[in-house]
């Protein structure tokens, strides 16, 4: 008899190994019965202890208080740690997805090691621990038998090579593909959309080019069975992969965020007074978690986490994530970045548009901060105050927001470039954010026609 007190995972229903749920507020994950001999291999070959102690994958604990929620098909129960926050591939810069593309092909050498491989090799088994991978699903790793060759290996090139080849060689745009593509970027579009002289590149021409030939021409094929592969050749394609990934350099264009100087919208005195009052709202509240909305380089975002906050940083130009990424790996501060474009934020997406859920459904945040955003919602994208201050009370317990009023430069001259008048300024904002929001306090930002506003929102 099936258990319905459980809430299944609406992104968990396509692997017959086993799938999550939640019960009371607390993730679990039903192993089936027809997964338990791989199972097995993974927890007695010590491959499972040894990806716990270099950190590559979520730890879980076997429980036995907790029944299955289908008792005809499982054989054990087991909790994952939970992950803070979700995201997804598209919402990678260049440097994530390299970082997701590298741990998953060292965990399939490693898998090889201990006599397994990985059935999935996809970034959606990918999530971040701040700046750091870590791969999430359990039930990816298989009892390898000998001669097969990687039956992933044409998923880590849709998944991983072939945006990252053209990230790196066309524009980082292509990434957004991946919130298109749920199998991954086909090679055949890859091939076409990428310069000529990658095929001078021999990783990018063998598993891109080439094999995107050897698909065109394997589609005209009668079926015929799978050709034997040694394990020391599929060790030499992983490698092989792994090496094209590696030497992929960075996405070369510059974006003005990517270049911005907090000195150009105020002076020494200013940065210095905003710095301090950020810093006093955050030592106020104390946030376990912050959500920096319009991030830039992370300077805010920075200022959170040696707070001891595990923070959030939201950008949607994509060298400013990538500065903010490299920064936060380099300094391992508790910062994770993520590139979206916030006047089209994340939706839903996936099979009924939730399997991948919308930026508003993995909040609330204890602490969103919103500094000097407002204006590019408002004004650059034509956002109203109103519908601006319900979805930030809807990601927000509490909100730290800057608001730049008339009189700035920036803003006259953004409200000169605009045809049509719209209620912006300091009245029209306190009318829409405090009818969402509780005002705790509010100061001026040094000299500047800029204000800070510390709120607690009052939606339930």
């Amino acid at each position: 008899m099936t258990d319905h007190s459980f809430i299944p995972h609406p992104g968990s229903f396509r692997d017959p190994a086993g799938f999550l749920f939640s019960r009371n507020g607390h993730l679990f994950r039903q192993i089936n019965r027809v997964y338990e001999q791989h199972y097995q291999h993974l927890m007695r070959s010590g491959l499972y202890r040894e990806l716990i102690d270099r950190k590559w994958l979520i730890p879980h604990a076997e429980v036995e208080d907790t029944p299955p929620p289908d008792p005809a098909t499982a054989s054990r129960i087991i909790q994952p740690e939970p992950v803070t926050f979700l995201s997804y591939p598209y919402e990678w810069c260049f440097g994530q997805l390299k970082a997701a593309a590298l741990l998953s092909l060292r965990i399939q050498l490693l898998a090889m090691d201990h006599g397994m491989s990985l059935k999935d090799c996809t970034g959606f088994n990918v999530q971040f621990r701040g700046p750091e991978p870590v791969f999430i699903d359990t039930l990816s790793f298989e009892t390898r038998v000998s001669g097969e060759p990687w039956h992933a290996y044409r998923q880590a090139c849709q998944h991983f090579l072939a945006p990252l080849a053209l990230m790196s060689y066309c524009d980082p745009v292509f990434g957004r593909l991946l919130g298109l593509h749920a199998d991954g970027i086909p090679l055949s579009q890859a091939a076409r959309s990428l310069p000529r002289r990658t095929w001078l590149r021999s990783g990018l021409a063998l598993h891109i080019h080439l094999h995107a030939r050897a698909e065109r021409w394997s589609a005209h094929q009668a079926p015929g069975g799978i050709r034997k592969v040694s394990e020391r050749g599929v060790r030499a394609l992983v490698d092989q992969l792994a090496a094209s990934v590696a030497s992929l350099p960075s996405p070369r264009a510059e974006g003005y965020w990517s270049r911005y100087d907090p000195r150009e919208s105020y002076d020494q005195d200013s940065v210095a007074a905003k710095t301090a009052l950020v810093d006093g709202f955050l030592r106020e509240i104390r946030p376990q978690t912050v959500w920096d909305l319009g991030a830039g380089q992370g300077q805010f975002a920075s200022l959170a986490a040696r707070l001891g906050a595990q923070v959030l940083a939201i950008d949607g130009e994509h060298q400013a994530v990538e500065r903010s990424f490299l920064t936060a790996r380099q300094a391992g501060l508790s910062i994770q970045p993520v590139w979206m474009d916030l006047a089209r934020p994340s939706p839903g997406q996936g099979w009924d548009g939730q399997e991948q859920v919308s930026l508003v459904h993995r909040g609330p945040a204890d602490c969103v901060m919103a500094l000097a955003l407002l204006h590019h919602l408002a004004i650059g994208n034509g956002v109203p105050l109103e519908l601006i201050a319900g979805w930030l009370a809807r990601l927000a317990r509490t909100l730290i927001v800057e608001l730049v009023d008339v009189g700035d430069r920036q803003v006259d001259s953004m409200l000169a470039r605009r045809r049509t008048s719209l209620p912006y300024g300091k009245g029209p904002f306190e009318d829409a954010f405090l009818s969402r929001f509780q005002l705790i306090r509010k100061a001026q930002v040094g000299t500047t026609d800029r204000t800070l506003y510390l709120m607690r929102s009052m939606d339930p």
